[in-house]
């Protein structure tokens, strides 16, 4: 007789009590690539469904003791793949729409023909076969987008990271000046990451290695005469070099109106960044006196990062640079005046990922695509 399931080695459960019912499903199995375990109640169902996985549970409504229905009520976030198929000796259509609405795939009536109870457990296999289809193809098309989302995103990443670049070049003789930055702010952010910051999330970290490079942005509106001056900016020339936090901010406001949410919230990190990564935590900073935690986290631990730096290496208007330690003593001394007392505490804790930064990093970036965690 020609073979009528379409895979091979399915396992069937059934679970009948009467001994007759069970020898009939053996013969109808007899010409098929099946594996079949027997239960005469929903105990012994219960210990082979947990054991066993079966492909198919056939289960009788009219067991002893606790019913087919009841036993499928109490199971039902445990069936996992397996399809289940009630059988009863009494053709009921409300009985069955009950079957139906616990999960059952088909319902069918003893006693069995054998075309018709073959043909249901083909008919439930194969539609599990079409869901695993379903789902293939529904896993594969995600991958996709994902992929496809990566890329849009990592050239989105270059054009706004070439774009503070065309900035920075106005006045750089920090070499990878950008790329420290970025390195430092998420050594910090990192470690607030594992220490469960209240504020700092994944999304967070990944915001402000976008954004962090974007903290000198203004800069473009400043005139050459004052930004590459060699000798001590006058009163009213320092005034207008503060304006470039204004200028930043302004600059980042239209894109990340116009941006979508996942990319607009790293470009409106980079705006908060941009106006206020000179404010203080005593509140004389600039350009808002803003104090506190009235301050953006992400613009607090730009503030400490860029100091830093500043201090590493040389500028236009100091040719000399100052070692770690010094930095780190300067740091110190303005916990709670310039600085978070928080982020120099993460500064403290995280030295040597500093020193690093700074030593690898004249040639290369740390994180070259994405933040660690």
């Amino acid at each position: 007789m020609t073979q009528m399931l379409p895979d091979k080695d399915v396992r069937i459960l059934l679970v009948d009590d009467e001994p007759s019912i069970r020898k009939i499903v053996s013969l109808l199995l007899r010409n098929e690539q099946t594996t079949l375990f027997e239960a005469t109640n929903t105990t012994e169902a219960h210990d082979l469904l947990r054991r066993e996985k079966p492909d198919i549970m056939l289960l009788d409504i009219g067991l002893p003791g606790e019913s087919g229905l009841q036993f499928l009520e109490r199971i039902q976030d445990e069936l996992g793949e397996t399809l289940v198929i009630m059988s009863t000796g009494v053709d009921d259509a409300l009985v069955a729409a009950q079957a139906m609405r616990l999960g059952a795939k088909d319902y069918i009536v003893k006693p069995y023909n054998h075309g018709t109870f073959l043909s249901s457990i083909r008919s439930a296999l194969e539609k599990r076969e079409l869901v695993r289809e379903n789902q293939r193809y529904k896993e594969g098309l995600e991958r996709t987008v994902a992929e496809r989302t990566k890329e849009v995103q990592e050239a989105q990443d270059a054009t706004v990271f070439a774009m503070a670049k065309i900035a920075q070049s106005r006045d750089d003789e920090t070499g990878l000046h950008l790329e420290r930055m970025r390195d430092y702010s998420i050594a910090l952010a990192s470690h607030m990451l594992e220490e469960e910051h209240a504020i700092v999330d994944s999304a967070f970290v990944l915001d402000l290695f976008r954004s962090a490079p974007l903290h000198d942005i203004g800069k473009v509106g400043i005139p050459d005469a004052i930004l590459l001056k060699r000798d001590r900016l006058t009163p009213e020339e320092f005034t207008l070099m503060k304006t470039h936090s204004i200028i930043g901010a302004q600059c980042l406001d239209g894109a990340a109106e116009l941006a979508t949410s996942k990319v607009g919230s790293f470009l409106r990190m980079g705006k908060e960044v941009a106006r206020h990564h000179h404010e203080s935590w005593d509140g004389s900073g600039y350009p808002d006196g803003l104090a506190g935690t009235d301050i953006p986290l992400s613009a607090r631990i730009v503030s400490l990062a860029d100091f830093y730096d500043a201090l590493a290496f040389p500028r236009v208007y100091r040719p000399t640079s100052f070692p770690h330690e010094n930095i780190r003593n300067m740091i110190s001394e303005l916990r709670g005046k310039k600085f978070d007392p928080e982020i120099v505490d993460v500064f403290l804790a995280n030295e040597d990922k500093f020193v690093s930064i700074r030593v690898r990093s004249a040639d290369e970036s740390v994180y070259d695509e994405f933040p660690p965690g």
